[in-house]
């Protein structure tokens, strides 16, 4: 029974980075009709913002990491997807894969093409007994911010009027 919980708590906190993940590249897909290739080159650049960092606060690491994303993304947005806005959907597919290689190039330049490994948290490492079963801290704080990420973008699509906009903009973009 320990053995079924391990791996049912192992896959629901890595169902939801998955579903984080294809929330994002949903979103983008249902407003912009676009596929972002580069959505994980962000995610990598978030990652190397909290090492660089690392040294400081977790806070600071964490804010600056998905300010760095926005600020990326929203770069990505003005130079390689908006002049082509109404361009056929191959030419957007092409700006999109050109987008992620010049940023994956451009963090293998710099940061080189080697793996990096940050002991980010070490208190989350540790084990905990729930019902007999142990647990990692990382997999249940995992699954615990999955869900508030989850639940909070339903509310923001459902109950303001930046969601209701982007519903729309996904609906008709031309009409929103």
């Amino acid at each position: 029974m320990a053995g079924v919980a391990q791996v049912l708590v192992d896959a629901i906190s890595v169902g939801g980075l998955y579903a984080l993940t294809a929330l994002g590249i949903g979103m983008i897909f249902g407003v912009m009709r676009l596929v972002n290739f580069a959505h994980a080159d962000l995610i990598t650049v978030a990652g190397y913002t909290i090492l660089v960092f690392f040294a400081q606060s977790t806070a600071l690491a964490i804010v600056a990491a998905a300010f760095a994303a926005v600020v990326l993304a929203l770069i990505t947005e003005r130079v390689a997807f908006r002049p082509l806005r109404g361009a056929n959907p191959a030419t957007l597919l092409v700006s999109s894969f050109a987008a992620s290689f010049f940023l994956e190039k451009t963090l293998i330049t710099v940061v080189g093409a080697r793996p990096k490994g940050v002991d980010f948290l070490p208190g989350l490492a540790q084990q905990i007994n729930i019902a007999g079963i142990r647990l990692q801290l990382l997999h249940l704080v995992t699954i615990a911010i999955s869900l508030s990420l989850l639940s909070a973008t339903t509310w923001l699509l459902r109950a303001t009027r930046l969601g209701l906009e982007m519903r729309a903009a996904a609906e008709n973009f031309r009409m929103a």
